[in-house]
């Protein structure tokens, strides 16, 4: 069986800016792969403090799990059921599996308010 390592996730904001993530297997491999099979995902955001949180149930329970984030960080928690992305260095109060990492044009993420909506993908939609 052939698994994909890495695999390019592209946040779309209604405002129609586009934030560039990279999923890395070997972080938690297992949650990764359901991620991968769920794409693409339409979802609300809510922004707590540091964190953007886009409900999604992966349907995974903690692997490798971790209880800080960097900045960037891409992590799916099990027990909120959703895909967090730490917009600044930040301790979280349940572990999270640690997915990747934005690595381009965090700040379209950064304007981003509860309720507005997001589109997860893993190639760039016209």
């Amino acid at each position: 069986m052939h698994y994909i390592e890495k695999y390019p996730l592209y946040f779309m904001t209604p405002r129609g800016d586009i934030a560039t993530g990279e999923v890395l297997r070997y972080l938690s491999p297992m949650t990764a792969d359901k991620l991968f099979h769920l794409l693409p995902i339409r979802s609300m955001v809510i922004r707590r403090g540091c964190l953007l949180v886009i409900e999604k149930d992966v349907r995974e329970g903690v692997e490798r799990g971790k209880r800080s984030l960097s900045t960037g960080e891409i992590a799916y928690s099990p027990l909120s059921k959703a895909i967090m992305v730490a917009l600044c260095d930040v301790d979280v109060s349940h572990p999270v599996n640690p997915l990747g990492r934005v690595i381009e044009n965090l700040s379209a993420l950064e304007r981003l308010q509860t309720g507005e909506s997001i589109v997860l993908h893993v190639e760039l939609m016209p």
